[in-house]
């Protein structure tokens, strides 16, 4: 993407989209202000004239020290999202009824998960997702109810720094086992009445923390209309994958969408296996991050501006479920899922791309 960067300043390039330079100009902004106030600077959404400075703050310390350089937050990344990886394998090695296969699958797709394998940019994703999986963790290794609040804090605060809305998905996420166990009728309809007091609650902070017509703007009729089109197009991401040449001459940035590619391959072979095995795939008892996983997904599927990153980054923590639903031969679903791709790809070739992606924005 920039073949002269190790002969520069270590500045993006100029051919990036604007997204990434402000990022950048931002925390370069940040470190200059640190380096006249102290390390302990903070500077405000308004001053810092990004979305969620508060992740940014945390991520660009070790910078202070090392420079704010494009590349020198790619071992960060790499960091954030192997420490991921550990967290998730390290719940799905504490569960009884996984088995030793599963738990292989688990370790490998995580470590090598498609959508943090290109890692050499700006952005706050595999830091903040690996924060959120620390709260997982302190939420199920939680014994007490208080210990499981406490957790819950932790978790919601990191939740909202990588997304506003993944706080309500905390919320939920967190104390559903206690709803799921419970019996009684009545403590059931307790837990409901309180859970749409904390949703109520959790929903006031975050049309707090947005703009005024953000979460109206989430989402629109067409993101439940469309649900079913959209939960396949969503798994499947960026596509025709076709495109990928004539994008890079538009802004070289593209380069980074090949790893879409190969999550898109991969989450569709994840949907084809589920429909697969539909009799015999179990959603009861849910664990805590299993929920938190389907609930960011669904996020990602509801937003009228459907991404891709916001369904994998859920996705990840749904693997230990799945690949336990699936057990073996998931191999076999990969090359199907491929081999449909790449046939749906010549054929667009041929026909030209019909842009479903309008119907719901």
């Amino acid at each position: 993407m920039d073949p002269h960067y190790f002969v520069g300043t270590g500045q993006p390039s100029s051919a990036f989209w604007h997204e990434y330079l402000t990022t950048f100009d931002a925390i370069e902004r940040l470190q200059e202000a640190r380096r006249s106030s102290g390390i302990f600077y903070w500077m405000d959404a308004y001053e810092f004239q990004n979305s969620h400075p508060e992740i940014y703050h945390f991520i660009s310390y070790p910078f202070f020290f090392l420079q704010n350089k494009w590349m020198n937050y790619s071992p960060l990344n790499v960091f954030s999202s192997l420490f991921t990886s550990v967290n998730i394998y390290f719940l799905c090695c504490r569960s009884s009824s996984v088995n030793e296969e599963s738990k292989k699958l688990v370790l490998g797709w995580t470590s090598f998960f498609p959508s943090f394998l290109l890692n050499d940019m700006i952005w706050r994703d595999p830091f903040g997702i690996c924060l959120i999986s620390i709260g997982v963790v302190l939420i199920s290794l939680s014994n007490s109810a208080i210990e499981k609040f406490f957790s819950f804090i932790v978790t919601a605060i990191v939740s909202f720094y990588q997304r506003t809305m993944y706080i309500l998905i905390a919320g939920i996420s967190s104390f559903w086992g206690y709803f799921n166990r419970t019996k009684n009728i009545g403590l059931k309809l307790f837990y409901v009445f309180l859970g749409i007091i904390a949703f109520v609650y959790l929903k006031n902070i975050t049309d707090s923390a947005n703009t005024e017509d953000y979460n109206a703007g989430y989402v629109n009729a067409m993101s439940y209309l469309a649900l079913p089109i959209k939960i396949i197009f969503g798994m499947i991401g960026p596509f025709p994958w076709v495109q990928f040449f004539k994008s890079v001459e538009v802004n070289v940035a593209y380069s980074w969408q090949l790893q879409d590619y190969l999550m898109g391959t991969f989450q569709f072979g994840y949907l084809i296996a589920l429909f697969h095995n539909w009799k015999s795939v179990s959603f009861k008892n849910l664990d805590t991050m299993t929920i938190l996983g389907f609930g960011i997904m669904l996020s990602g599927f509801l937003s009228k501006q459907m991404h891709i990153g916001y369904i994998s980054e859920g996705l990840i923590f749904t693997l230990p479920w799945f690949f336990y639903q699936v057990r073996v031969g998931y191999a076999r679903y990969f090359k199907l899922s491929l081999s449909i791709l790449v046939f749906l790809n010549i054929l667009i070739l041929m026909i030209g791309n019909v842009g479903f992606s309008n119907l719901w924005k």
